[in-house]
This record gives structure tokens, C-alpha cells and sequence, in this order.
């Protein structure tokens, strides 16, 4: 049965054009066999006329005549065979594709990180010179290393949120899936032992002049591009908000809110300080 999507195949050479867009590197073999899949949708029952025409009229052999002949009486099949056949075909087409860019997915990611990493830094720097949500008001008197900072820091966080779709597609690409915002954020910041829900409410700022990044930086949060992808962990959303009753005396209760978050960040914070207490 043929599926409503977007197929397997189509997905990794839309991936595959994401990443070369971004600069990401393209192997010869899969142009060569992404070509000839292009060139294969392109014979419809027209074009096979076309060229069998093409053949009668010209002044050229009849040794393709044969051929041309068989091709354009298949072509005028149904769709629904020429839907199937095509659907048979993007099996080993894909399985091809795949294979042929693998040996560059790793290195077009650590170049597109590479490039994440340089504008978090830029914007890190920036940030500390200035907070980029300062009010517009406010930097009028402030000194001109300032205002270039507070300038720079709204195009920089503009530029990560530009590169984070090839990032991520080249991750994916590299066998990552990072389909989801909860996928992402492990991807390209390191929350350490914060506090979950704190850590979460800054991803998902998206107010001021740099959204996110500025709300992460101020968290103290390092915006970066993972290193090494087999090192991957997921980032779970925070457990939702509890309620619970609590007695107030004379049998009387309170019903409270109860953050379950708050006793994991207690444990993280006694397992990072346990060495130091050790001592």
C-alpha cells in the first residue's frame, strides 16, 4: 500500500540538500545516483513519445528503434502501476543514497557545530558585555563597546536560530533523531545539574531581543553543539506541578503546590557536591 507522506527517500535527499545548503559536503557517488533517480521520474508517457518520435523522424540508426518502442507502450500504463513501480524502486534507491553519504555525515556535522559553536560564542561574549534585553532606552547613554554588543547579540541569537534546522538535519543524518524541541535542547546547550524546570523555561523563552540564548546565558547555561553524538542523552520535560494537602493545625489542612523537580535538583546538587565534602 502506498503511504500519504513523505516516503523515506524523499525525506533523506530533502535532508541531504538541507545540510548542502549549509555548507555541508555532498559525496560524487550520491550526486551521481540522486541525478539518475531525477532522471528516472522524468520519463512519463510524453517524454517516451517524444523520443521514439524523435528516432522515426531522424536521420539516425534504427538499432534503439526497438526499444523506444517497447519503453513508450509501457510508459502509457496506469498510473497506478507507474505508482507502484516507482514505490518498488525507492527501496534500493534509498538504501544506495544513504550508504553513499554516510561517510561524510559525521564531518559535515562537526563542521556545522563548528560554525554553532562560533556564533554562540560570539553571542556569549557579547551578552557578558551587556544583557541583549537591555531596554533600547537605556543603551542611549551607555559606552559604544556596549551598544556594539547589544547590537551584535540580537544578530548573533537571530544566526543560531537560523543554523539550528541543518544542525539538527545533519545530526539526523548522522543517526540522531532530534525530531523534537525535548531531542533539541541536549543537542545544543548543556544543562548540567540545574534545576529541570528552570532549564526548561529558559529553552522555551521567547521574549526580548534574544530569546532563548539570552535567557539560557543568564541562567548560566553553555550554548554549544554536542561534541561527540554517541554521548547523546535526552532531556525530559519536568514532571507536572503536584498538589497535596498539608495540615495547618487543629485538623484543618491546605491544599499547596509541590514542584517533584525540586527534590531531584537537591539530589544533583549533593552528588556534585559530595566530593567537596569529602574533603
Amino acid at each position: 500500500m502506498l503511504g500519504f507522506g513523505p516516503s523515506p527517500l524523499q525525506l533523506l535527499i530533502a535532508n541531504v540538500a538541507t545540510v548542502a545548503a549549509a555548507g555541508g559536503e555532498v559525496p560524487d557517488e550520491y550526486t551521481r545516483i540522486a541525478e539518475r533517480w531525477k532522471a528516472f521520474q522524468g520519463f512519463d508517457s510524453a517524454t517516451l513519445t517524444g523520443q521514439l518520435a524523435d528516432s522515426i523522424i531522424g536521420t539516425g540508426g534504427l538499432d534503439d528503434l526497438p526499444k523506444l518502442r517497447a519503453l513508450a507502450l509501457a510508459g502509457r500504463g496506469g498510473a497506478q502501476e507507474s505508482a507502484e513501480l516507482r514505490s518498488d524502486l525507492e527501496g534500493p534507491v534509498f538504501l544506495a543514497l544513504r550508504d553513499a553519504y554516510e561517510p561524510v555525515a559525521d564531518s559535515n556535522y562537526r563542521a556545522l557545530a563548528s560554525a554553532f559553536n562560533g556564533t554562540a560564542t560570539a553571542l556569549t561574549k557579547a551578552a557578558k558585555v551587556v544583557d541583549p534585553d537591555t531596554p533600547a532606552g537605556e543603551m542611549v547613554t551607555a559606552t559604544d563597546k556596549a551598544r556594539k554588543a547589544w547590537t551584535d547579540a540580537a544578530l548573533f541569537a537571530m544566526q543560531l536560530d537560523e543554523q539550528i534546522p541543518a544542525l539538527a538535519t545533519a545530526a539526523e543524518l548522522a543517526e540522531l533523531s532530534t525530531l523534537t524541541e525535548d531531542r533539541r535542547l541536549p543537542l545544543l546547550c548543556d544543562p548540567g545539574s540545574l534545576h529541570r524546570r528552570r532549564v526548561w523555561e529558559a529553552w522555551d523563552h521567547t521574549e526580548g531581543r534574544a530569546g532563548r540564548w539570552a535567557a539560557l546565558i543568564r541562567l548560566g547555561i553553555p550554548i554549544r553543539a554536542l561534541d561527540d553524538l554517541g554521548e547523546y542523552e535526552p532531556y525530559r520535560r519536568p514532571a507536572p506541578i503536584e498538589k497535596r494537602l498539608v495540615s495547618v493545625g487543629r485538623g484543618m489542612t491546605r491544599e499547596i503546590e509541590v514542584d517533584p523537580e525540586d527534590a531531584e535538583h537537591e539530589l544533583s546538587v549533593a552528588a556534585v557536591m559530595a566530593p567537596i565534602n569529602a574533603e
